[in-house]
């Protein structure tokens, strides 16, 4: 007696074809991710860069592998001209990685503040070439997210002709 070939074959393309399909519409997916990345950071994974921000310190930022975490929009020296003091991330695990300040000015970046998550402090209150840096005192015992005291550091900056120039004041 024979067995019927034809039904087999038809089952077994039906079922490749569900593969092949299903193989071809996952890399659309994959391909559908790739396209929604925008202009910021590695080649891993992009990040839209803040609006508020120029395309020149966005790619300053992105040269950097850094990652914007906020954007403090102040006049720092008082001259009238914009600066943005933006705290930056670098790639890390989590929340334990060094949070930087950077300085700019006209699209230029006139300081950068290297600390342990570093941030402004009281930006509004920002004058006089006046900047105050907080950062945790993390005791041995404590979270890296739960901190128990902080310590200030005042940055003073100061125009001299076109330049802003910056030091650390100890406290």
């Amino acid at each position: 007696m024979k067995k019927p070939i034809l039904p087999l074959l038809i089952f077994l393309l039906v079922v490749m074809g569900f593969g092949v399909f299903n193989f071809l519409n996952d890399k659309q997916v994959e391909n559908n991710d790739d396209s929604k990345k925008h202009t910021l950071n590695d080649d891993n994974y992009e990040e839209e860069c803040d609006p508020l921000l120029s395309e020149k310190i966005c790619n300053y930022i992105s040269a950097s592998s850094y990652w914007v975490d906020d954007i403090n929009v102040v006049d720092v020296t008082g001259d009238g001209v914009t600066d943005y003091l933006v705290e930056v991330v670098n790639e890390g695990c989590g929340s334990c990685h060094p949070r930087y300040v950077l300085f700019f000015e006209n699209d230029k970046v006139y300081y950068q503040y290297d600390g342990d998550d570093a941030s402004v402090y009281e930006p509004d209150k920002i004058k006089d070439g006046k900047v105050v840096i907080e950062e945790p005192i993390r005791k041995e015992d404590e979270a890296l997210c739960c901190a128990s005291s902080y310590k200030k550091t005042l940055i003073q900056c100061e125009k001299e002709n076109d330049y802003t120039l910056c030091e650390k004041i100890d406290n």
